[in-house]
């Protein structure tokens, strides 16, 4: 697990507008957000340490899950933990579907950000029991 990337790359999804991110799809076109891409968690590490387009992302041979558990260091494990929402603890998964009811105060790449830091800080959530 590289660290000091995944801090990097928390601090640059917190800072994103909201429309550019969303871990319901790993990138897609989105004429809302301000380079009209929208991108996972996943998907923002693959722009943000490789440089790479949207469509060299979504042509990516291995997959973009691999390719970003590449460029963060990160287990099989430890990516289907950050990369995947169905993965995420009840309470953060709920924390994260709260932004769109208004029940949290936070936008969705905020919480995505502090998940991140959560899992860094907890080495990927081992010793978790969920």
């Amino acid at each position: 697990m590289n660290k000091e990337r995944l801090l990097e790359l928390a601090d640059v999804i917190e800072k994103l507008p909201s429309a550019a991110f969303d871990m319901e799809e790993w990138i897609v076109a989105n004429e809302k957000a301000p380079c009209g891409t929208t991108a996972c968690i996943a998907g923002h590490a693959l722009m943000h340490f490789r440089k790479m387009s949207m469509a060299n992302i979504r042509d990516t041979i291995n997959g973009i899950s691999s390719a970003a558990s590449e460029v963060l260091g990160l287990s099989h494990l430890e990516a289907e933990t950050l990369f995947y929402k169905s993965s995420w603890d009840e309470d953060w998964y709920e924390k994260y579907h709260g932004c769109f009811s208004g029940e949290t105060n936070m936008t969705k790449n905020e919480v995505a950000a502090e998940y991140i830091r959560e899992f860094v800080r907890t080495d990927g959530f081992k010793g978790a029991k969920w």
